[in-house]
């Protein structure tokens, strides 16, 4: 059969190909679309390698791309020209298959690209997340601006501090944005990036919502302007001027402390020799008439001893261990009773104010002491008002809380709890840091030298109460001092009766045991006790007293044993004495105080307990009471 077919209809069933959806098998379907017009023969697809038949000729090559198509059958089958139309059609469909091959692979491209561009776009999205959430976590406030400081950025930082966002913020003037930024400091540091072109830092004080904020600002060149890093340092400047604050306080604390040891130690040694004096004044003064010039000089030296042990009270006051009777002291009262003296103490130009809180709960003290330190205040305050001026005492019941105390001057061994305060304020000249920081100082005045131990033992007698105080005061605008005396009920400790006194006609009898280290007390003692009549032992320490005790105890009826003395104190020789006759008068005798006594003899079975100096008088009205069974401290 003889085929007719023309390059036309070759060319039109490529071209009918080339519109066949991009899925087709081109290859297949020309086969599969020539084959019916070819009679005979036939077109098939054999692999490029494989060999040729005798019956089989080749229409294409490998450099078309695609398998080889062989006509199978016999060439006389075909005409020459149906070859050339068939090898014209099967080049026509190597270009076809070529083009489909390069659409398809710059559609495969594409489609990476698509996917390795949706994947850079995703992780570009990630990181512009974790950026943005890093940034909003970021404490710093971050910004930029350019060469004539309009602002370029402005961090989350940055809005939470000025509470204006972002819109509001970029592309405005940092100066309009931020006006208190515009500082000396800011614009030094400015001139000094732009001039070296290296960082510039700085600390800036700026106040937000009516409280001071402290912030570290560093300048950072830039391309296009600068970038400035503000880090807010108010907790941590708070917090260091806290420590630096505790540290002094803490300092000046240790300095009261050591000044009080050695004030207690200076009044104990005071008056074991005021006691040299004043025992042996007044045994002078009996052997002599009053009238007598000798009897005279006599009395200015007791009255100069006095005065001085006056002022060993006020170092042991300042020591805390000042002279207690312990008993309730309602502070409201207790100013009331001083109002009238209070009144003659200040000169007429000063006016007195009360403000007197009948409310306030009552606490443990001495009244005396409490008064005298009150009185210290006052007359510090009246000091303070140069012509006329007021000074204000109030009271009132407070609870402290750990805060508050920490706030105060004293905050060692004080407890959080109910409270009674007493505030005194004057209008005086008020004082500046560095006085005020001085002036519990012994003997310190911005007056005159040698002004004693007013504001000092005032001190020493609130601590001695486990209280605490607070001053305020500022140059030209007066000082404010408050107390604060916890308003509680201890136990109820050794108190000191007042004793009565007793007609000289009595004289005493029997062996008494002097127990002191001084030798200068042990002699004014044997002196004072054989002139009301006794016969006298001494013994220089503790372990002297028990040996002599032990030997002499049945005929000894009264033993006064000092408190501090080597080798052996007086609670151990008390406890002692005690185990060999446990029904012995003891007196207790010390250069400090009762509330020492009532602290560290409570319960060891003493009799009595008399402070040095004392006179001829005081040492026979003491012993008269205790040999006469009359109770003077119990314990």
């Amino acid at each position: 059969m003889t085929v007719r077919l023309t390059g036309n209809d070759f060319f039109q069933l490529v071209t009918n190909l080339a519109a066949s959806p991009p899925e087709t098998d081109l290859i297949e379907a020309f086969i599969h679309d020539i084959n019916p017009l070819l009679g005979e023969v036939r077109l098939v697809r054999v692999g490029p390698n494989e060999p040729l038949q005798d019956h089989q000729f080749r229409l294409s090559s490998e450099h078309f791309e695609f398998d080889t198509l062989q006509l199978m059958g016999k060439t006389s089958h075909i005409s020459m020209e149906m070859q050339v139309y068939l090898a014209n059609a099967t080049h026509q469909l190597s270009v076809l298959l070529n083009q489909r091959a390069e659409i398809h692979r710059l559609r495969e491209q594409n489609r990476m690209f698509t996917e390795k561009l949706d994947y850079q776009r995703k992780q570009l999205a990630n990181l512009e997340s974790t950026n943005r959430d890093f940034m909003d976590g970021i404490t710093d406030i971050i910004i930029s601006v350019d060469r004539v400081f309009n602002i370029t950025s402005w961090n989350p930082a940055a809005e939470r501090f000025t509470g204006v966002g972002q819109a509001q913020a970029l592309n405005h003037s940092l100066w309009e944005v931020l006006s208190e930024f515009r500082t000396p400091e800011i614009e030094m540091a400015l001139i000094e990036t732009e001039t070296t072109r290296r960082p510039s830092s700085f600390l800036q004080l700026i106040t937000r919502n009516l409280k001071d904020v402290y912030l570290q600002i560093t300048v950072y060149p830039g391309s296009a302007g600068f970038f400035l890093f503000a880090q807010d340092q108010t907790r941590a400047i708070v917090q260091e001027r806290e420590n630096k604050a505790f540290m002094e306080k803490l300092r000046h604390a240790q300095k009261l402390e050591s000044l009080g040891v050695l004030a207690g130690g200076i009044a104990h040694d005071f008056n074991n020799l005021l006691l040299g004096i004043l025992g042996n004044v007044s045994l002078a003064m009996m052997d002599l008439k009053p009238d007598s010039t000798p009897y005279q000089c006599l009395v200015d030296i007791e009255q100069a001893a006095k005065r001085a042990a006056d002022l060993s009270s006020q170092m042991l006051a300042y020591s805390g261990r000042g002279k207690f009777i312990v008993d309730q002291v309602d502070a409201t009262q207790l100013i009331q009773e001083m109002s009238n003296l209070v009144k003659a103490s200040l000169p007429r130009a000063i006016s007195i104010e009360y403000d007197l809180n009948p409310g306030c709960l009552p606490f443990t003290g001495d009244s005396t002491q409490i008064h005298q330190a009150l009185m210290n205040v006052i007359l510090n305050a009246s000091e303070s008002i140069e012509g006329e001026g007021t000074i204000r005492i109030s009271t009132r019941p407070v609870v402290l809380t750990v805060e508050d105390i920490s706030a105060c001057y004293l905050s060692e061994n004080v407890s959080p709890g109910p409270y009674t305060q007493i505030r005194i304020e004057d209008t005086g000249t008020g004082m500046d840091e560095h006085t005020l920081a001085r002036i519990f100082d012994p003997f310190f005045s911005t007056k005159f030298t040698g002004r004693g131990l007013g504001l000092a033992a005032a001190l020493g007698i609130v601590r001695a109460h486990n209280g605490t105080l607070n001053v305020n005061s500022t140059v030209h605008n007066g000082t404010r001092f408050e107390m604060y005396f916890p308003a509680e009920v201890p136990a109820d400790e050794p108190r000191v009766n007042e004793t009565s006194r007793f007609t000289t006609t009595w004289n005493g009898s029997g062996i008494v045991l002097f127990v002191d280290d001084e030798e200068t007390v042990r002699n004014v003692g044997k002196r004072l006790l054989k002139r009301m009549g006794f016969e006298v032992l001494l013994a220089n320490d503790g372990v002297e007293a028990v040996e002599m005790f032990a030997r002499y105890g049945e005929t000894i009826g009264l033993v006064i044993l000092d408190m501090t003395m080597p080798r052996m104190d007086g609670k151990e020789a008390l406890e002692q004495i005690k185990q060999i006759r446990p029904d012995v008068k003891i007196v207790l005798s010390t250069g400090y105080s009762e509330r020492d006594v009532a602290t560290n003899f409570q319960g060891r079975g003493f009799d009595a307990f008399i402070q040095k100096p004392y006179n001829y008088r005081e040492l026979k009205d003491l012993v008269r009471m205790v040999l006469a069974s009359t109770d003077f401290i119990k314990s």
